[in-house]
């Protein structure tokens, strides 16, 4: 009866590793698209900077969206990314972002 509730205790041990290894490499996946992304925004502001030569570059959620084939929850997190790097700035309309290009 030990020998049961010993290898049953390591089989829930190993699959508990497999699942948190699974979240963490999930996890660190999505990072990667945020900042795969955020850089794809950023490139997006200096096409339109180069189009459009003015000071500030002013970006709509829906539009970059739309653009990116992402999600506006997506497109959110990621000029949330860009502005903890100040490289983005809420205006005071909702869904407009200002770049710092």
């Amino acid at each position: 009866m030990g020998r049961i509730r010993e290898a049953i205790a390591q089989l829930i041990a190993h699959l508990l590793k497999y699942v948190v290894r699974g979240r963490d490499s999930k996890r660190d996946y999505q990072n990667r698209e945020i900042e795969e992304l955020a850089q794809s925004v950023l490139d997006y502001g200096r096409m339109r900077l180069h189009v459009y030569p003015e000071r500030i570059v002013v970006v709509e959620v829906d539009e970059l969206a739309f653009r990116l084939r992402e999600s506006r929850r997506t497109i959110t997190k990621v000029l949330y990314l860009l502005e903890s790097q100040r490289r983005a700035k809420r205006t005071e309309l909702k869904g407009l972002w200002s770049l710092q290009i």
